[in-house]
């Protein structure tokens, strides 16, 4: 049965969180229970496993997929693939695939838990590739992800002139029930009035404002590169657009909004990615980890922020080398951060910062080159989409969803996959 249809499925999908939670007893800190560090299965979860499934059973074309020889085939085939070949990319996956593996189950404060992230990011890597390889049909992908940005930003917007969830149907897909007077609950302050800040289906409002940036601006990529599209198709994506910008002000995600306007001016005027780059990197990841630091703004996410860095300099100073583990920050006490209540008990806003804590030294270098045999030697710093990469740059900048919560890994999936398909087809 041809299962060609599920890639588009999972990517209009890609905004719910229809799951199930399992909080072991180490999912709870201080008798409060993390969503971070619970066992859990969404409906994405299962439409990945079959797209994975489905492509490893149609490359070696009978039902023996769990023996040995299918994962040599599966190798021998990589190998000899023009667009994701070659042994060092093989060599140095495998080897941070192991390095994480044991690092779970020596290092690591509690190994279930640990192991449990590590089976994810196989999950989320091994879709990547899958996706890459299956070559979906670029018009169709764009599509499919308009429709998550559009119903999310309809909910959003809802939302926010509610002051509250819609519940009913929504519920099934995720929304969590909630007004802009729950305790915790994100909102912003505007003449004295306070306001909700919509979440959507989304865990929070980071999350559906980076989801809604990076759609609106593969969007935007979509219209710039392609051939004229039908009259009724470009206006349905201008209103997707026009609905996007909407909910992402709403969200008053300023990282978000950064990240989409930065996005924009590179769209409309590209710059050659080259070997300098890689400076612009990192002083861009060394800025974003110190300059919260020299802000003396008495804000409440700023001093979220700075405690929380702080933090990952202690972890680093002791467990520098190798880190703590997998999904290890969170469980590590830190008994100066008690005065952020429950916002003590998540990780760092900073996805490079927040894998040099758990992964250490030696996990992060592995990343590094796997991150270079992608970007450089496959030549993704050269396509067309390459301004949307960065924006998702940035926002690994400054949080951590990304690579903590299912959606914000998804987003990542999304990105990578279309820069790949978007080299084959566009440049």
């Amino acid at each position: 049965m041809k299962l060609n249809w599920l890639p588009y499925l999972l990517f209009i999908l890609l905004p719910t969180q229809l799951g199930k939670y399992f909080f072991l007893p180490a999912a709870y800190i201080s008798g409060l229970r993390s969503d971070y560090l619970a066992i859990s299965f969404y409906l994405t979860d299962i439409i990945s496993a079959l797209i994975i499934l489905g492509y490893f059973l149609r490359v070696n074309r009978h039902p023996e997929l769990v023996s040995g020889s299918v994962l040599i085939k599966m190798l021998k085939r990589v190998q000899h693939d023009k667009h994701l070949s070659f042994s060092p990319f093989l060599f140095f996956s495998l080897s941070l695939f192991l390095y994480l593996f044991l690092s779970s189950l020596f290092i690591s404060v509690n190994p279930i838990i640990s192991l449990f992230k590590l089976l994810k990011l196989l999950e989320i890597g091994l879709l990547c590739f899958v996706l890459i390889r299956l070559r979906p049909d670029i018009s169709k992908i764009i599509l499919s992800i308009s429709i998550g940005a559009f119903y999310s930003s309809v909910l959003a917007i809802l939302q926010f002139i509610k002051g509250g969830s819609l519940n009913g149907l929504w519920w099934f897909l995720g929304e969590r029930t909630f007004t802009v007077t729950t305790p915790g609950i994100a909102a912003f302050s505007l003449n004295g009035m306070r306001f909700l800040r919509p979440y959507a289906a989304f865990p929070h409002p980071n999350v559906l404002a980076g989801f809604l940036a990076i759609s609106s601006l593969s969007i935007i990529w979509y219209l710039r590169y392609k051939k004229p599209l039908s009259k009724k198709v470009f206006y349905y994506f201008a209103g997707v657009l026009v609905f996007g910008l909407i909910a992402l002000i709403l969200t008053a995600s300023r990282n978000a909004i950064f990240a989409y306007a930065i996005g924009i001016l590179l769209l409309l005027k590209p710059v050659k990615f080259d070997g300098k780059s890689v400076i612009a990197f990192f002083t861009c990841v060394l800025i974003s980890i110190f300059i919260p630091l020299f802000i003396s703004i008495p804000n409440e996410s700023i001093l979220e922020r700075k405690a929380l860095i702080k933090k990952s300099f202690d972890i680093i100073q002791s467990s520098g080398v190798l880190g703590v583990g997998l999904n290890g920050f969170i469980q590590i006490p830190n008994n100066t951060m008690h005065f952020m209540g429950v916002g003590a008990y998540q990780p760092v806003h900073n996805v490079f910062l927040l894998i040099l804590a758990e992964t250490g030294m030696v996990g992060v270098f592995l990343f590094l080159v796997i991150v270079h045999l992608i970007f450089c030697d496959y030549k993704l710093s050269f396509v067309s989409f390459s301004p949307v990469l960065f924006s998702l740059f940035l926002l690994s900048l400054f949080d951590h969803y990304l690579f903590t919560l299912q959606e914000g890994m998804l987003i990542t999936v999304s990105v990578i996959s279309l820069a790949f398909l978007a080299r084959k087809k566009y440049t």
